[in-house]
This record gives C-alpha cells, sequence and structure tokens, in this order.
C-alpha cells in the first residue's frame, strides 16, 4: 500500500465517527401513566423478555397492557402478526420510530453519507483496479449514489428510545 492510499485509508478511520454522531438516538425516561401522547399511533418497536422483537403501531396503552397492531415479529408462533396486548411487565424499553424528521437531520446525513460513499468508493475503486483513473472514478460514482441514497433514508427517520419506569418505581403521586 503506498502513501496516496494510506491518505485514503486515515481519511475514511478519521471520518467514519460522523455518521455515528449523526444517527444519535434520544433517550427519554417515561412513567407508564405518560406512555399514551408519546407513542399511541406511532411505530414502535418492543424487545420482549424472550428476547422476541415486535414492530408495529401503538394502537392504546392501558393501565395493565399496551395494545399493538403488529406486523413484523421475529417470532411469529409467539407473537403472531395482527393486534395484540403486551402485558406491562414486559415493557422496559419502546423504540419510537418518527418518519420525516427535520430538514437540517436529513441535510447532515444526506451529506455525511455522500461524503463517506464517495471516499470509501474512491478507495475501494482505487484499490480493485490497481490505481487506474477509469476504476477509481467508476468506485467515486458509486460510491457517491449509494452513499448519498443511504443517507437520504437515514435522514428520514427520527428514533428515540423511551424508557419505562418500571411498575412500583414511579415517584410518589406518579402511579397509575
Amino acid at each position: 500500500m503506498n502513501y496516496t492510499y494510506a491518505k485514503h485509508v486515515l481519511l475514511i478511520l478519521v471520518l467514519l465517527p460522523v455518521p455515528m454522531a449523526l444517527a444519535h438516538e434520544r433517550d427519554l425516561t417515561a412513567a407508564w401513566q405518560d406512555l399514551p401522547p408519546l407513542i399511541t399511533g406511532q411505530e414502535i418497536t418492543l424487545i420482549l423478555p424472550d428476547a422476541t422483537q415486535v414492530r408495529g403501531f401503538a394502537l392504546s396503552v392501558r393501565p395493565e397492557f399496551v395494545s399493538i397492531d403488529i406486523h413484523k415479529s421475529s417470532d411469529v408462533r409467539a407473537h403472531a402478526l395482527g393486534r395484540s396486548e403486551i402485558p406491562r411487565a414486559s415493557v422496559s424499553v419502546i423504540e419510537l420510530r418518527q418518519h420525516g424528521a427535520d430538514p437540517a437531520r436529513r441535510i447532515a446525513r444526506t451529506t455525511g453519507g455522500l461524503v463517506l460513499g464517495t471516499l470509501a468508493g474512491a478507495l475501494v475503486g482505487a484499490l480493485a483496479s490497481n490505481g487506474d483513473a477509469t476504476g477509481t472514478r467508476a468506485g467515486i460514482y458509486s460510491g457517491l449514489a449509494v452513499g448519498t441514497a443511504l443517507g437520504w433514508k437515514l435522514g428520514d427517520a427520527k428514533i428515540s428510545r423511551i424508557h419505562v419506569i418500571p411498575a412500583g418505581k414511579e415517584p410518589s403521586g406518579m402511579a397509575p
């Protein structure tokens, strides 16, 4: 590996944390009775005690369960698709995915994807073609397209993790 390729690798390693910083998720803590306005009608993901991951739209939050219309389940035998009631004791973390994020987030993630995709494509193209200019250009263009599309898609969703305060652990005056 010559000096030029080493610079590319170093640049990619330096810029690699950029999309991770842009993909920062928000962490919230909420009591059970505070959940209805936060999640009702929203797409949520739950990881249940049996390690099953379910995704769907939250229909309602009741004192003893959350009603969800499951459209994706990692174990359809244990948690079938369709309407289901997940017991309160099984819910500790709710991942809330909101689409249509703000324009600044979309621009930042798209730009990060464009830059990293272009650099990665240039490096892969140069290495794969032994430094041939045509191969490097093809890598740059491919990386540019893939990086931009990936950045645009990542910029579409805002993800929040809601940590649910367990029953009996709420501060006084907050019990359901």
